[in-house]
C-alpha cells in the first residue's frame, strides 16, 4: 500500500505530539521522586530517540529541511535513514558512559523502526 507523503506527516505529526506528551508526563513523574524514574527510565530514551528521529524526518518531509530538493521525498528520507542504519549496524557502542550507549542504541532503533514505518522492506 503506498502512502502519500501528506498522509505520512500527518502520522508523524501525531507520533511527535504523543512523544513530546509522553515525555513531559515523565518530567513531571521526575521532578516528584528523580532516582525512582531514572531507575525506571528506559522507556524516556526510547521516547526521546523515536522524538528525535520523528522531528528530523517530518522536518525534511515537510520542506523545512533542504527547501530547494526537488525529488521525491520519502524515497529520499528511505535512503538516508537506510544509510543511517547500516552506518550504526558497522560500530558498535563502546563510551565509557552506560547511558550515552543507551540513547545511541535507543537512537538507532528508531531509525530502523522509521525506516520500516516509511515503507522500506528489506529484498
Amino acid at each position: 500500500m503506498t502512502r502519500s507523503i501528506e498522509h505520512v506527516i500527518a502520522e508523524l505529526e501525531g507520533e511527535k505530539t504523543f512523544l513530546e506528551g509522553a515525555l513531559a508526563g515523565w518530567s513531571d513523574k521526575f521532578n516528584r521522586n528523580p532516582l525512582y524514574e531514572l531507575s525506571w527510565s528506559i522507556t524516556v530514551f526510547e521516547h526521546a530517540a523515536r522524538l528525535k528521529v520523528t522531528a528530523e524526518i517530518l522536518a525534511f518531509l515537510k520542506g523545512d529541511v533542504n527547501p530547494t530538493y526537488e525529488g521525491d521525498r520519502l524515497t529520499a528520507a528511505r535512503d538516508e535513514l537506510l544509510r543511517n542504519v547500516v552506518r550504526a549496524a558497522r560500530t558498535r557502542e563502546s563510551s565509557t558512559s552506560p547511558t550515552a550507549n543507551l540513547a545511541r542504541d535507543s537512537e538507532r532503533v528508531a531509525r530502523a523502526e522509521m525506516l520500516e514505518r516509511l515503507g522500506y522492506r528489506a529484498p
